[in-house]
């Protein structure tokens, strides 16, 4: 495996049963129809660290991407990040850069959210993404709460018909948390991603990795696919990093090379439970 195998693969999407049925789940969310005055519902996406949650919208957002017809660009999803956005106020610009606005940073901040649902709703804006929600549970510089303002801005969106899929580990539900009307809107389980339990799961993410096909299935040996089971207690982010790195590096996925490769993950692995 190559340097340029390595980065493609980063992007694969495994199409785990749970992970395929949020995604089923997702784009019927956005297909239901918005009426002027309903109550608009929506999904968390909560996972624990390195469960895919960003390859999986990334996996929403190649399925189905922004069109070009008669009257203008459709645009069914976008994605921001609170990480690349610290403050509520470069949110307000990236929710506009990610739509195409030519102006992202002109006007105050309420005026961009004006400007956003605007265009969102020209480009019938299916759903907007939220990455790492968790992030607003952080003190500011000065030690105040980040996380009002963020809300504020999501119950905004919500009560204006943009449906908002917020992204996180379980602190995310705190957040919303702190508006208990806000937080009705949101369904946990349905967004929920889980740890892959079954050995038959990772052995197929294995031969996905290693570009098998099922009649080389027995080059991954049942040893190897439970030591991956086994270290990485089936979390696919970590699981897939121990898989790559032995690919990377040794070009097999014997458990030699897996144990080799799970020496530098050392701290990563040995906290899981």
């Amino acid at each position: 495996m190559d340097r340029n195998d390595y980065v493609r693969r980063r992007r694969f999407w495994y199409d785990e049963t749970s992970r395929e049925a949020v995604l089923k789940e997702l784009f019927a969310l956005a297909s239901e129809p918005k009426e002027e005055g309903d109550r608009l519902t929506s999904i968390a996406i909560v996972g624990e660290a390195n469960a895919g949650k960003t390859r999986l919208t990334r996996k929403y957002l190649e399925l189905h991407p922004p069109t070009e017809g008669e009257t203008g660009r459709k645009v069914p999803a976008i994605y921001v990040s609170l990480t690349l956005n610290p403050r509520v106020e470069d949110l307000s610009m990236a929710l506009l850069r990610a739509l195409g606005d030519l102006d992202p940073e002109g006007g105050n901040h309420r005026e961009r959210v004006q400007r956003f649902i605007d265009l969102a709703e020209e480009a019938e804006l299916g759903l907007t993404f939220i990455d790492e929600f968790h992030d607003a549970s952080k003190p500011d510089p000065r030690g105040r709460a980040r996380g009002e303002p963020f809300v504020r801005l999501v119950k905004g969106l919500m009560g204006a018909g943009q449906r908002v899929v917020p992204m996180g580990t379980e602190v995310l539900k705190e957040v919303l948390g702190t508006d208990t009307q806000l937080n009705t809107r949101f369904n946990y389980r349905r967004g929920r991603l889980k740890r892959l339990e079954k050995p038959g799961d990772i052995k197929r993410l294995m031969m996905d990795m290693a570009g098998l096909s099922e009649d080389e299935e027995d080059v991954i040996e049942d040893d190897a696919v439970m030591y991956v089971l086994e270290q990485c207690r089936g979390v696919l982010g970590h699981s897939l990093d121990l898989i790559q790195a032995a690919l990377v590096h040794h070009g097999d996925l014997s458990v030699t090379s897996l144990e080799t490769q799970r020496e530098f993950l050392g701290d990563t692995l040995d906290g899981l439970v």
